[in-house]
């Protein structure tokens, strides 16, 4: 009797589907460390647990070396974008090391983490920019209300106006994430067989 081909995964596909699995449950374990780790006066416990997935995306998933770019500017980028919201008083972090009004060291590595995501489990987006754009307008504020839930943020004006904001950052940072993982592909010299 035949096999056809929907009978069992291929190797690749089977691995790919781990690969993902690992990055999926790897960056909610270092999105959980962050928040709750400075809701309860940890900060390092996210940086800590952030460094432990980036190990295990070394060995496991080897994600392309260009990402490392990706993560390093969004960590700044994101930096930037929570400092301003910290000043314009708008959001408010628990744990707020190491500059007090500044965007605190565990939520530039929530920034970091989500920028490894495009090394391989969000790599289908990279090109996506419409469709990038509404899942930063959603997740975005998504997971700053989740974080003000769990006591790792305050809202320190309008609801409203603050879900708007992150609204509009995030629907440009996603789709700018993908875009750049392209550039930096194409920029990427390939090697010779």
């Amino acid at each position: 009797m035949a096999h056809s081909k929907t009978d069992t995964a291929s190797p690749s596909t089977t691995w790919r589907f781990a690969a993902l699995a690992v990055e999926f449950v790897a960056f909610k374990a270092v999105w959980l460390a962050c928040v709750l780790g400075a809701a309860r006066g940890q900060p390092w416990l996210g940086p800590a647990a952030f460094a432990l997935s980036v190990l295990a995306h070394i060995v496991l998933i080897r994600p392309p070396a260009r990402v490392w770019w990706l993560v390093a500017g969004l960590s700044v980028g994101g930096f930037a974008v929570d400092s301003a919201f910290a000043l314009g008083d708008l959001l408010r972090y628990a744990a707020p090391v190491p500059l007090d009004g500044m965007a605190p060291i565990w939520i530039v590595t929530m920034w970091a983490n989500f920028a490894l995501l495009f090394g391989s489990a969000l790599d289908w987006l990279h090109h996506r920019y419409a469709l990038a754009a509404v899942m930063g307008a959603v997740g975005g504020p998504a997971a700053y209300l989740a974080g003000r839930s769990l006591g790792g943020v305050t809202f320190t004006a309008d609801i409203a106006v603050i879900v708007v904001a992150l609204a509009i950052v995030w629907a440009i940072a996603v789709p700018l994430c993908g875009l750049t993982m392209r550039r930096l592909a194409s920029a990427t010299p390939t090697p010779a067989a």
